[in-house]
């Protein structure tokens, strides 16, 4: 378990403890304090985006396996997705991937932040 992972754990369970309390909202009262580190780090751990998403973004991490030899790494998202496209390029060091759109989430898929192997292990792929 990554620290953000563990952070994220440990706060959660402080902020379902029974006994603490219900805090006024603002910041003079820790409560409150550690509810809103939660979400935030909450949206910071690594997950697969959508479509949509990828749109939104300049970076993403780029995992497929099988069509492109089990690629994972750092890609710029190319032109912007249109409804007519059959692909999606992305720009790797040195490479410029082309993804089959429908094949996101099957053969390939975007993340928001760098996962760790366990992470990629445990999310399944849709199918």
């Amino acid at each position: 378990m990554d620290k953000l992972e563990k952070v994220i754990t440990e706060l959660e369970k402080e902020i379902s403890d029974a006994s603490i309390p219900c805090k006024p909202k603002g910041y003079m009262f820790p409560f409150k304090l550690i509810t809103d580190a939660f979400d935030l780090l909450k949206e910071h751990k690594p997950r697969v985006m959508t479509l949509e998403e990828i749109t939104k973004t300049d970076v993403v991490w780029l995992e497929c396996y099988g069509i492109c030899s089990n690629l994972f790494k750092a890609a710029l998202p190319g032109h912007p997705l249109n409804i007519n496209d059959a692909t999606w390029d992305f720009q790797t060091h040195p490479y410029t991937e082309v993804m089959f759109l429908v094949e996101y989430g099957k053969n390939w898929r975007c993340w928001t932040s760098k996962p760790t192997d366990e992470q990629r292990k445990a999310t399944p792929w849709t199918s």
